[in-house]
């Protein structure tokens, strides 16, 4: 399963906890707007729920090993999330406590970012990967090579972003 997938179970269950029927009222991007939750209901579930999930997302298939070829060719790997402290007490440390944990080789993180193609031209990335559509757009749209990582609800219809199924076709991808 996916990040994603988790969220909507543990939504679903919130949800469920709040005396609601944990059943989508619409199909908006937001999940709090997806169940009408009020402010301290939708900051709740990002701040406390969602970091329960983050923290303990099973890793996509192929990442460690993908990753640590990559670092053995002498690329360097770049983090940039936008995990920020609107919902999280300590963005950093949580998220450096993550990658110790599940051992994940990297040369630099950088959080929060507002505008992932703004960081990937000061940092000069060369290629790019993102699960979201719209960062793949914006990158995409100064030049760098840029991939999308399937999901379930990230459609895009742009020849000029690659869509790859996990990090063994994005390594294959990238190689060849």
């Amino acid at each position: 399963t996916f990040i994603k997938d988790d969220l909507e179970t543990s939504a679903i269950n919130y949800d469920k906890s709040l005396g609601n029927s944990g059943k989508f009222l619409n199909d908006n991007y937001y999940i709090g707007k997806r169940f009408n939750w009020n402010k301290e209901q939708y900051a709740y579930f990002m701040g406390e729920v969602r970091k329960n999930v983050v923290m303990n997302a099973k890793l996509r298939n192929g990442l460690i090993e993908v990753l640590t070829k990559l670092r053995e060719q002498g690329h360097e790997i770049i983090i940039i999330t936008a995990r920020s402290n609107r919902y999280y007490k300590d963005p950093y440390n949580m998220t450096i406590e993550w990658l110790k944990k599940e051992q994940i080789p990297y040369d630099k993180l950088i959080l929060p970012s507002v505008n992932k193609k703004k960081d990937c031209l000061k940092e000069h990335i060369d290629i790019f990967l993102d699960d979201d559509v719209n960062n793949c757009l914006s990158v995409n749209s100064v030049g760098i090579k840029t991939y999308v990582m399937d999901n379930v609800d990230n459609y895009l219809d742009d020849n000029n972003i690659i869509r790859v199924y996990d990090f063994y076709d994005f390594f294959d991808k990238i190689t060849n």
